[in-house]
């Protein structure tokens, strides 16, 4: 299994994980990484979803959004804490 591989692999089970996260998890440059990370994220971005029409719909959706937003202000802050120390 090649190194991109090894990557697209672990971003599937992990959808969120920072470039840098990636490249110390994985044993890869930052650089291959961050590259790797950003088609993954394109792909994923590109797809596009049909807007909820049921309230049931919208309840998971908003479920997903929140669910993103807070994993985001989490590797902010983590980010931000290793910053500091």
């Amino acid at each position: 299994m090649n190194k991109a591989t090894k990557i697209r692999t672990y971003l599937r089970k992990h959808p969120d994980a920072s470039p840098i996260f990636v490249s110390k998890k994985l044993g890869v440059s930052y650089g291959y990484a961050y590259k790797i990370v950003r088609e993954e994220r394109g792909k994923r971005e590109t797809v596009t979803e049909k807007a909820p029409n049921t309230p049931s719909e919208v309840k998971s959706w908003w479920r997903t959004f929140t669910r993103t937003i807070r994993v985001n202000i989490r590797l902010a802050i983590r980010k931000v804490r290793s910053w500091i120390s």
